[in-house]
């Protein structure tokens, strides 16, 4: 018996250490096939002609599911990818073009926050994917402390509990009283720009009176 829960915990450690491995190393897998397209053309639509004007387009085209209407094509060498695609979208037979994304098994999932206020956030993922994919986007980093993003908008609230964390401060205006000692420390033209600059009253004070810019930081990197 103790042999067999023996057995057992190494094959589930086994498992684990396989499983974290996989996850690893899908992160330097690529995620799409280069050069190829998947191309859904509108239903009604001739699959020959539409397998012509991709041909016409530069679309080679691989194969083909009739049934759901969807082709499978690589761009002709010396074409740009891009273009191609744009050239698809606005041709009246095609619903939509894509990337030939690619799918892993053992993919890590989506990396949702501990929030509990996270539901509220609308944009940042909703059932009906009408969103930035941001759980998806965590699934690769969350981020790093030292990228620093400015935010053109009405202002910030950076009182802010899932902000004042990680408010930047101007270390040429931080320190030693600089924050308001009324000198241009840094020498960029704006007095004790500590923390950011409100253009419209020409300050120092860069606080929210709208939100929205508030609501962008939050996107962007609340705690």
């Amino acid at each position: 018996m103790k042999l067999k829960i023996q057995l057992v915990m190494a094959g589930m450690i086994l498992f684990l250490a396989f499983q974290a491995l996989a996850q690893v190393s899908l992160k330097n897998k690529p995620r799409v096939v280069t050069g190829e397209l998947v191309i859904k053309y509108k239903a009604g639509t001739v699959l020959a002609n539409t397998v012509q004007s991709l041909g016409d387009m530069g679309v080679v085209q691989i194969s083909s599911a009739p049934k759901l209407s969807f082709i499978k094509g690589r761009v002709a060498p010396g074409r740009d990818l891009e273009q191609v695609m744009a050239q698809c979208r606005a041709h009246s037979d095609i619903e939509y073009v894509e990337p030939n994304y690619r799918l892993y098994a053992l993919e890590t999932p989506p990396v949702f926050p501990n929030d509990p206020e996270f539901s509220q956030l609308y944009g940042m993922h909703q059932s009906n994917d009408n969103d930035i994919d941001a759980p998806e986007a965590w699934e690769l980093t969350t981020g790093n402390a030292s990228i620093i993003v400015g935010v053109i908008d009405t202002g910030i609230d950076y009182d802010h509990e899932d902000l004042k964390a990680n408010i930047w401060k101007n270390p040429g205006e931080s320190g030693g009283g600089k924050e308001n000692n009324n000198v241009d420390d840094d020498g960029n033209g704006y007095k004790d720009d500590y923390r950011g600059w409100n253009f419209i009253f020409d300050s120092n004070d860069p606080y929210d009176d709208n939100d929205h810019g508030t609501h962008c930081a939050g996107t962007i990197g609340a705690v």
